[in-house]
């Protein structure tokens, strides 16, 4: 597989594992704010209180964050879109999609198309070729 075509397949992945992480931080964040007994005023109370200033700052720079991965998780999504659709075998788009959008195992691929994993493996090269073909139609691949 080419750089390119690497970079492009594994960009979802990496902009989703971003999206889980954000996700994450936000539910730490209102589950410590909902559990913390304090009384919210625009002043701090004691000598590590905060405010609800201070949760609602806190969440909406995290929230502004996620919007910004997923605007990228998009966009990957869109790259590898945009190579299935000129794909001609529906079997291979299948691999692709189930492969590098879901984020199936070899397994769960396998099950899903009802396949053996030489088969699922098989059309995954296949697939492959075909779309280092169309980033790059002059090559002899």
């Amino acid at each position: 597989m080419t750089d390119k075509l690497s970079e492009i397949l594994g960009a979802y992945k990496f902009w989703d594992d971003w999206v889980k992480r954000k996700n994450s931080q936000i539910k730490r964040l209102r589950d410590a704010e909902a559990s913390t007994a304090i009384s919210y005023s625009d002043m701090p109370k004691g000598s590590g209180g905060h405010t609800m200033a201070d949760y609602m700052v806190k969440l909406e720079e995290l929230e502004q964050d996620l919007r910004e991965i997923r605007s990228h998780r998009e966009e990957a999504y869109d790259r590898i879109f945009s190579l299935m659709v000129r794909m001609h075998s529906g079997a291979q788009i299948d691999i692709i999609y189930r492969r590098y959008i879901l984020l199936q195992t070899w397994p769960e691929i396998c099950r899903g198309r009802d396949i053996s994993k030489d088969s699922a493996l098989d059309c995954h090269r296949l697939a492959i070729a075909t779309m280092e073909k169309i980033l790059d139609p002059t090559s002899s691949m």
